[in-house]
């Protein structure tokens, strides 16, 4: 058994990295054993780890430069040092770490040229004819890093596709989600499952297109035709450019994305009550409604307005005799509480009340 007053750093950093090795992926446990056996233990490797000094360190750096390592290099020897001597300071094998001491190595800054414009659109029009093109927008979108894009299958930037154009296509005045908006020459059967596999993840909310505004529901709705919302309306406001979200912050300058937003704070709201999402549109575009809930005898209307307005939609389905199952209907707005005309208006913040105000005012 090593006496661990006796150990020296490279029997230290030996121990550290076989001990820990387990809990870092192949790519790490290279980089680590790379910087370790060939440079820290080469270097300062027979020193006791209680005469380890700041000056020892600083000596050993500038060594490591002299021999031509590169400064970002360095930069790595630096931090995965620092990080083992912290562990040995914790295990109390010595009384600080001195490498905190030692003034950080800096790394190389890397020069960059940002392209012309002539220069991004030649290059993108290249990639698409390659096929490339969703790994690119991919990584710019999703922030994801090389090693990580090019492990993605094709099944995964599908998904991705279809998760980066909700905002897109919530934006618009028909909020129904169409997969050939998603990309061009996209397919339905290209896609198939990806919207179910954003769904099952606990990503998004799908809101299914009813046949007929009326009850049941389970049953009476079109399974190729939907809108997605996000689970988290945060997802939503996280998505849009950052001049986009000082404008959300600011209630300001909101435009298309206003109902979009207020729309899926709605849903998010009604599911984590425990229904689920239907709307209805007619094919000739003269009746649409947001969304629908029902109680034990009745279907009722949820309309969601960015502004003041006469919920014509509803007031069709209610006042028609075509719709026997609808008597009343519930609209979220900016506004105050009130009723007319068997409409109930909320403000937004109270759709998570929905389901016990129904139940309580027996509706």
């Amino acid at each position: 058994m090593q006496n661990e007053n006796s150990y020296t750093v490279g029997q230290w950093c030996d121990r550290w990295f076989y001990e820990n090795q387990s809990r870092w992926n192949s790519s790490t446990v290279g980089g680590y054993r790379n910087l370790i056996y060939r440079h820290i233990l080469p270097g300062i490797g027979g020193i006791s780890l209680t005469e380890l000094t700041e000056n020892t360190v600083t000596s050993f750096y500038d060594n490591l430069r002299s021999r031509g390592l590169s400064a970002r290099s360095v930069w790595c020897v630096h931090l995965l040092l620092r990080r083992c001597m912290d562990e040995a300071a914790r295990d109390q094998l010595i009384p600080y770490n001195p490498v905190r001491l030692c003034q950080e190595p800096k790394s190389e800054e890397y020069k960059t040229a940002p392209l012309r414009l002539g220069q991004i659109q030649r290059y993108l029009t290249a990639a698409e004819k390659l096929g490339a093109l969703p790994l690119i927008y991919t990584g710019l979108s999703s922030g994801l890093r090389q090693c990580e894009l090019i492990t993605l299958s094709w099944a995964d930037f599908h998904i991705l596709n279809v998760f980066n154009h909700i905002p897109a296509q919530l934006a618009k005045d028909n909020k129904k989600f169409q997969i050939s908006k998603v990309a061009s020459g996209a397919r339905f059967r290209d896609y198939r499952g990806c919207v179910e596999w954003l769904d099952d993840a606990g990503m998004v909310n799908i809101c299914y297109c009813l046949n007929f505004p009326e009850l049941p529901l389970q049953g009476n709705y079109d399974d190729t035709k939907y809108k997605i919302y996000f689970a988290d309306s945060g997802l939503l406001v996280a998505m849009l450019d950052e001049e986009a979200q000082e404008d959300l912050r600011t209630n300001k300058n909101l435009g298309v994305y206003k109902g979009a937003l207020y729309e899926n704070v709605v849903g998010e709201a009604l599911v984590k009550a425990g229904y689920k999402l239907y709307y209805y549109k007619r094919d000739d575009s003269t009746l649409e409604q947001d969304f629908f809930v029902r109680t034990a005898s009745a279907l009722i209307p949820v309309e969601v307005k960015a502004k003041n307005g006469t919920a014509k939609s509803m007031r069709t389905l209610i006042s028609s005799e075509k719709y026997a199952d609808i008597h009343c209907g519930i609209k979220f707005t900016g506004g105050n509480i009130g009723y007319s005309d068997d409409i109930y208006t909320f403000p937004y913040f109270c759709a998570f009340l929905l389901k016990r105000y129904l139940t309580v005012a027996n509706i």
